[in-house]
Order: C-alpha cells, then sequence, then structure tokens
C-alpha cells in the first residue's frame, strides 16, 4: 500500500511541476482544472432547450435532468465518503507547487471527476445525445487531469471519482430508461 501511495505522490508531483515554468501554464490548468467543469451547466441548460419536435424536445428534458441528477448524485455520494474517509489534498501533506483554487477539505475521491464523469456517463449512456456524451466524456477528462496537474488531487482521487462518476451514470441513465419504459 505504501508503494502505491508513494507512487500517487511521484505522479502528482511531476504533473505539478510538468510544465511550471511556461508563461501561461497555469493560467491553462486552472482554465482546465476550475472553469471548464462549468460549461457543464450551460450544456444542460442548452440540452434542455434543445429539441426540433415535442418528442425530442421531451427527451433532451429527460436526459438534461437526468444529467443533472447524477450530478447531484456524486454530490451527495462524495459528501458521505468524505465524513469516512479523510485524505489530505497533495499540498497539505507535500512541498509541491500547486494552484490555490481548493479550501483544505478531503481530497478523496475528486468531486470534479465524480461531478464530471457523473455527467458525461448520463448522457451516454442514455444515448440521446451521443455526439455529447463523447464530448462530455472528453471534458471529464481534462477536468480530472488537470486536477492532478494543479497538484490538488491525487491521481487515485480522481480515478477514483470517475469510476463512480461512471457508475452514478449508469446508475441513473438505466433509472431513466426503466421510468421512461414505465411511463409509455
Amino acid at each position: 500500500m505504501d508503494s502505491l501511495r508513494h507512487l500517487d505522490y511521484l505522479i502528482v508531483k511531476a504533473a505539478s511541476e510538468a510544465g511550471r515554468t511556461e508563461p501561461y501554464r497555469d493560467a491553462v490548468v486552472y482554465f482546465f482544472a476550475e472553469l471548464l467543469a462549468y460549461w457543464f451547466i450551460l450544456a444542460a441548460i442548452l440540452m434542455f432547450m434543445s429539441g426540433k419536435t415535442p418528442k425530442r424536445k421531451e427527451r433532451a428534458q429527460d436526459t438534461a435532468i437526468a444529467a443533472i441528477g447524477a450530478v447531484l448524485l456524486a454530490v451527495g455520494l462524495r459528501w458521505l465518503i468524505g465524513e469516512v474517509w479523510f485524505r489530505e489534498r497533495p499540498f497539505e501533506t507535500h512541498q509541491i507547487h500547486h494552484l490555490d483554487i481548493v479550501s483544505p477539505s478531503g481530497s478523496f475521491p475528486s468531486l470534479h471527476a465524480m461531478m464530471t464523469f457523473a455527467f458525461a456517463s448520463t448522457v451516454m449512456f442514455i444515448g440521446t445525445f451521443p455526439k455529447w456524451g463523447k464530448v462530455f466524456l472528453l471534458i471529464a477528462v481534462l477536468v480530472a487531469a488537470a486536477r492532478v496537474f494543479a497538484g490538488v488531487h491525487y491521481v487515485s482521487d480522481v480515478a477514483v471519482g470517475a469510476a463512480l462518476g461512471i457508475g452514478i451514470g449508469k446508475l441513473v441513465s438505466w433509472q431513466s430508461k426503466s421510468l421512461a419504459r414505465d411511463m409509455r
């Protein structure tokens, strides 16, 4: 277990130091680690308003509501896990370069990874917007990786957050499809 923790530390240290002397590095990492996740709010609004026919509009609204529900479920699950299992952030236990974008709260699992992967996987698994789902998944990967480059999460934090987010997305999409079948 100690060797995995050490590997986790070595990866976050290398990532947080990578390109540090480049003038715009921190601004780019900040954008991906902190601001890009907010794009999902705009995406949900646009998704909710899309659809040319009444049936497509209803499916789009159902997908947007399910994706938002998945995000809320991720927030709740992250809170529960944080109450049971606290892990300090990398910059709190190691001398590494980090962006000042978080308060000193638990690191495990990454809430950003959970939320973005829950949203993206819900959209992908429901299948109303397959291309959007792939774009959201790419954005979720970028957000998760940037959190490591920002020095605020270990790789295991974002990996577990991503896995939990995908699981939440699968569960919510399955429930959403089941509910839609029952309503017909």
